[in-house]
């Protein structure tokens, strides 16, 4: 150990740093917590109650993948399928990305292109698909850190009740 006047840094590089407090007693710092930054990124995305800025949403997401990252190999495949759902909405948006800074205008272009089907049904290599997607697996991510956070079992069971409740 470490001790300086205020503040004692442990020697393992994996330790917190330690503070003193007002009152003299030794406190951890405040512990990282990337997943509550990575979702305060996504509140600016929202545009209102119905739209969402592109823009905000292709910065957002792939910060959060990183963080996905660190959970280990059990995560590529959804990282891979996240980047490709990515790369979907990001091939509209570069066309032009002030036309297409919200959700919205994204979506009512790809609808007037009349790329759609009839009755709702989504052509597999556009916009729509890749943001319906990437908002399920977004979704799955949040029920799965719920699920493990509120009422842990095993990996298992917890993915796949997160899946049934997402996807």
């Amino acid at each position: 150990l470490l001790l300086s006047t205020s503040t004692a840094v442990l020697s393992s590089s994996s330790s917190p740093e330690i503070q003193e407090s007002g009152d003299g007693a030794l406190q951890p710092e405040p512990q990282e917590r990337p997943i509550r930054d990575s979702a305060k990124s996504y509140g600016p995305c929202l545009k209102g109650r119905n739209d969402v800025s592109i823009d905000c949403l292709l910065e957002a997401t792939p910060k959060f993948l990183q963080i996905l990252e660190r959970f280990g190999s059990f995560t590529t495949v959804s990282i891979q399928q996240v980047n490709h759902n990515l790369d979907m909405v990001r091939e509209v948006y570069v066309r032009d990305p002030h036309r297409f800074k919200s959700m919205r205008a994204l979506l009512e272009f790809e609808a007037s292109e009349g790329i759609h089907k009839p009755k709702g049904v989504i052509s597999k290599h556009s916009a729509a698909m890749g943001l319906l997607w990437l908002r399920r697996g977004l979704e799955f991510w949040v029920e799965l850190f719920k699920q493990h956070a509120t009422q842990p079992t095993n990996m298992h069971d917890e993915t796949l009740t997160s899946y049934a409740h997402s996807v």
